[in-house]
């Protein structure tokens, strides 16, 4: 089955936040932060398998990922503004 561009961004804007684990200091905030950009990526590439094992077409896909990303992208914000509401945050 083809994939269309669709699909490809937003598996490509899972991995991009699962990337972003890497560049977090060491805290209880940084550690959730770091699980939640996992958590998304494992979510969206198990939805594409189980989408494509059902059968369904691409858009039952690209619904479930972007409500996957969004809700990370929302939960993160608001992590990641309590996170640098503590002052300066140096990187390991």
């Amino acid at each position: 089955m083809p994939m269309p561009g669709g699909s490809v961004c937003y598996l490509a804007m899972s991995a991009a936040l699962r990337a972003l684990r890497r560049c977090s200091p060491a805290s209880r905030v940084a550690r959730a932060i770091r699980w939640l950009f996992v958590g998304g990526f494992v979510s969206v590439v198990t939805a594409f398998v189980a989408f494509n094992v059902i059968g369904h077409d691409l858009v039952a896909f690209e619904v479930s990922a972007l409500s996957i990303n969004w809700i990370v992208l929302i939960a993160s914000g608001a992590l990641l503004a309590v996170l640098f509401r503590h002052g300066p945050v140096t990187m390991t």
